[in-house]
């Protein structure tokens, strides 16, 4: 039986591992999207849109709130979730009905969480592909499904790399290759293989092109001051002018600065957590994905639900930060960087 409760309180935990997943229901042992939608408490819901009535009885024009039925049996509104006229509502079911075609390639269920009050909703699989940056760094592949009863997300797939010696999120938008993406849905068993199929195809030209990209950094050697030279370029010192005396800002930018150095060394505040590799470039890129998953979003709340979707990238900025970073590390490395002879 559907019990919404479960939308209010979570299972916060604070190991590394589990910074994504520890949030919601684990449906590892379900082999259909019915087992997971059971057992995550969120399936027949019903929902519906209703006529926004306010407390004088007077219905908003052209404004409708989104609705489901719960564990009573009485239908209630989702909290904070309006629509418009045009918007049509679809059941969790059929958003999902994907999910038995990634099943049945070989895609593995992890985890069901629902957040934002249950407007929005999450479910991952890991995949069998995983890679080796440099031999050693290894990074697993999952795919993350989200939509929304309230519009604010599309049925999108986004597919990540999860770095298993620390826990960071890859989640990049790389040059060609999409990272995320709409996906129909039907409850056409055969049409779900194909779109699955398709998806899975383009997870694999993405996870083919992080591959070559990490591992082309992966052989560049980089010292500590040349990644402190990086690090000016990636956060440039701010300016204090006349008109801008804010000196705060420059001793706040050299004590990041100063963070961003004892990752690289492997010395960070959280420890040796970075990657498996050490002193080249893709440590460096390593070290600021660390500091944006771990040290810089929400750092004093690191187990919150806006921190988990920050990380999944569906809000927020930090997918495209990452990317954008990952162009100046290349760039730096391409022209910038003075080249250095390997240590055989």
């Amino acid at each position: 039986m559907y019990q919404p409760d479960l939308w209010l309180s979570a299972n916060h935990v604070s190991t590394r591992s589990a910074k994504i997943m520890g949030l919601g229901t684990v449906v590892e042992d379900c082999a259909t999207v019915t087992e997971m939608l059971d057992k995550a408490n969120l399936s027949n819901l019903q929902v519906e849109k209703r006529p926004l009535v306010n407390r004088e009885g007077f219905i908003h024009p052209n404004t409708y709130e989104m609705t489901y039925v719960n564990s009573d049996n009485a239908r209630v509104a989702f909290p904070d979730a309006t629509v418009g006229n045009k918007y049509y509502p679809t059941q969790v079911e059929e958003n999902l009905r994907i999910a038995d075609g990634i099943m049945a390639l070989g895609g593995k269920p992890e985890s069901v969480v629902s957040i934002k009050n249950g407007v929005k909703y999450f479910a991952s699989f890991k995949l069998d592909e995983s890679i080796k940056i440099g031999g050693v760094d290894q990074v697993n592949m999952r795919l993350i499904f989200a939509s929304s009863h309230d519009g604010s997300i599309a049925n999108v797939f986004k597919v990540i790399g999860h770095q298993v010696e620390c826990a960071n999120q890859i989640n990049l938008l790389l040059k060609g290759r999409v990272g995320a993406y709409t996906v129909r849905h039907t409850a056409n068993a055969q049409a779900n293989l194909v779109e699955a199929r398709r998806t899975l195809d383009i997870t694999s030209d993405w996870i083919t092109e992080l591959e070559t990209v990490a591992n082309e950094l992966a052989d560049v050697p980089m010292t500590v001051d040349q990644f402190e030279v990086l690090s000016h370029k990636v956060y440039p010192e701010p300016k204090v002018t006349d008109d801008i005396p804010n000196k705060r800002s420059v001793s706040k930018w050299k004590n990041h600065v100063e963070s961003l150095r004892d990752i690289f060394n492997g010395k960070g505040e959280l420890g040796n957590t970075n990657t498996a590799i050490r002193g080249t470039a893709w440590t460096g890129f390593s070290t600021f994905v660390e500091d944006i998953d771990w040290y810089r979003n929400s750092k004093e709340n690191k187990n919150s639900f806006a921190r988990t979707q920050q990380a999944l990238g569906y809000v927020g900025n930090t997918a495209r930060n990452k990317t954008n970073i990952l162009s100046i590390v290349q760039n730096f490395v391409d022209n910038e960087m003075p080249k250095q002879i390997p240590v055989s």
